[in-house]
């Protein structure tokens, strides 16, 4: 084997070596975290932030939560019932924003984040939200988009398809994501209530709890 012959196969293996590592962070991201209690920090200057994600509850609510998800993340649909009963039972005191974060390793959950949005344009973000974690393993193909579409009422499907066929949403994903990164986000799913960034599966009971402190502490 002559000199150039090992220098190139040397390479080759860097560059292998290099592939591994990035895929095994990005399992890291997704999986490990949730094996561990959750992890959590403070954003200072979180109040200052622009999110563009869909706003569940009041806009000036004392609480505000910011979930980062991926919808074909299972750990993230996990979390969803948590989420919902918050939203619920504080109807006047907490907000959710919901932030777009699809991991590349999950080859559909851009899409159905950019149809998320579509249906976000049309009213029914929330139904839509919902169908998408409901039907998580069924994700893929844009005329099962449309047909979730149908199913939740949207009523301009027209409009919808058109949306989803030109990307006309995939800006506010990219957003989302890019947010993501600027936190340091570093797994999913991940709420930032009221500055707390909390990364990992919250039971509603561990939740509930944040919320409770970030009350007591706006009363204040």
């Amino acid at each position: 084997m002559t000199t150039k012959d090992k220098l190139s196969l040397g390479f080759s293996g860097v560059l292998v070596l290099c592939a591994l590592f990035v895929v095994g962070l990005i399992i890291k991201r997704q999986f490990f975290s949730r094996h561990r209690r959750p992890q959590k920090r403070y954003i200072a200057n979180w109040q200052n932030l622009s999110f563009t994600g869909q706003r569940s509850g009041p806009a000036h609510a004392p609480v505000q939560i910011v979930e980062f998800f991926d919808y074909q993340c299972p750990f993230c649909r996990q979390a969803q019932p948590a989420v919902k009963q918050i939203r619920h039972e504080y109807p006047q005191k907490v907000a959710v924003i919901h932030e777009d974060d699809p991991l590349p390793m999950h080859q559909h959950a851009f899409g159905a984040a950019v149809a998320a949005e579509c249906a976000r344009r049309l009213h029914n973000f929330m139904a839509y939200h919902d169908s998408l974690f409901a039907h998580q393993k069924k994700l893929g193909p844009e005329w099962y988009y449309e047909r979730l579409a149908v199913q939740i009422n949207i009523s301009d499907t027209s409009v919808f398809r058109q949306c989803l066929d030109q990307q006309k949403t995939a800006a506010t994903v990219q957003a989302g994501k890019k947010m993501a990164k600027r936190l340091n986000v570093s797994g999913i799913p991940a709420f930032l209530i009221n500055g707390t960034l909390v990364t990992g599966v919250l039971p509603k009971r561990q939740l509930e709890q944040y919320v409770k402190r970030a009350l007591a502490k706006a009363g204040r």
